[in-house]
């Protein structure tokens, strides 16, 4: 575990936005398949502690941590790099590098749809929703489906240097106040059965119970969903409703809802007596016109033209409306 007297944090966590996706909505828990009691996204692999020992960049951090796992469980782990990580630093949180001055942190929702829209080391993600740090049935099921999480962590004083991460007193006060260190952004991407989760942060592995991931988190956890189960080149797991999350994502980006709801047909209208009178009506007026016209009276005819579009209309709105009231049937011309 490395001496947290010499690392850095850097994640200026905000309230939640409420517009924000949420889990909860698009995952079905009693679809799913059984959830394992352990899952393990880190292994063997390595974590680099690129530059948060020095400059506060844990949130792109754990995203490019969160990216490695995710391409190697799925078979093939991409190459980050230090550039990389510094990158998106400067791209996200207006980092110079050498100016101390601009090093600020990052806000993780900014970090997000940096990762959605550019993506590190060329890796998007499709979307992202926030998952409840205080449902463990949930944050459990999304740690397994979505190969971990992107957690922030408004981390207290009293988990300086612990073992494992865990609630010390009432997590409300003193050194357990949250954020009485700092805001901090992690990489969960273990659980197991009665234990603690585990995180990457600072490039190495650190326990942390869930009860300080409830207590801490202030609803800055993620699931992150693959760009293929959003574009139709992967299989997205049962339960998990994409169709309503597609539909959500158009209308937040203004486009055609790609998966339109039907629009019911209404049953053909029935010809009652009300339209057989207009019928009869219409055809005898049709009829004078044409008199009129051949004896050259065409203001009579443009007038009874008139009175035909203007009951033609009533007609209409009657025939999708059959409790709309039609007025009666104007005299036929003399």
């Amino acid at each position: 575990m490395p001496d947290h007297r010499l690392v850095r944090l850097g994640a200026n966590l905000k309230a939640p936005d409420p517009r924000n996706f949420r889990l909860e909505k698009y995952l079905d828990l009693s679809a799913l398949p059984t959830v394992p009691d352990s899952v393990d996204y880190l292994g063997n692999l390595v974590f680099p502690c690129w530059y948060n020992t020095t400059i506060g960049d844990c949130v792109i951090e754990a995203l490019a941590h969160q990216e490695q796992a995710a391409g190697a469980a799925n078979g093939a782990e991409p190459v980050i790099s230090g550039g990389d990580v510094l990158t998106g630093y400067e791209a996200v949180g207006g980092y110079q590098p050498g100016n101390p001055q601009t090093d600020n942190g990052c806000d993780p929702a900014a970090a997000l749809r940096w990762w959605q829209s550019v993506g590190i080391a060329g890796n998007k993600i499709g979307a992202y929703v926030s998952v409840d740090p205080t449902n463990d049935a949930l944050v459990r099921a999304a740690l397994y489906l979505f190969c971990g999480l992107f957690t922030g962590l408004n981390l207290p004083l009293s988990a300086q240097n612990q073992p494992v991460w865990d609630v010390v007193g009432d997590g409300r006060s003193g050194n357990a106040a949250p954020g009485s260190w700092g805001g901090h952004m992690v990489y969960t991407g273990a659980m197991a059965k009665s234990a603690p989760h585990t995180v990457i942060t600072w490039g190495a592995k650190q326990p942390m119970s869930p009860r300080f991931l409830a207590t801490y988190s202030a609803q800055q956890t993620y699931a992150v969903i693959p760009l293929d189960w959003l574009n139709g080149q992967g299989k997205a797991p049962t339960g998990l409703d994409i169709a309503a999350l597609q539909r959500d994502l158009a209308i937040v980006n203004g486009q055609p809802d790609p998966n339109p709801q039907p629009t019911p047909t209404p049953p053909p209208f029935q010809h009652d007596a009300v339209v057989d009178a207009y019928l009869e009506w219409q055809g005898q007026v049709n009829a004078f016109c044409e008199s009129q016209y051949a004896l050259g009276a065409v203001a009579t005819v443009a007038a009874e033209q008139t009175v035909l579009s203007q009951y033609a209309a009533q007609l209409a709105a009657y025939m999708a409306d059959s409790t709309k009231a039609l007025p009666p049937l104007p005299a036929l011309p003399a």
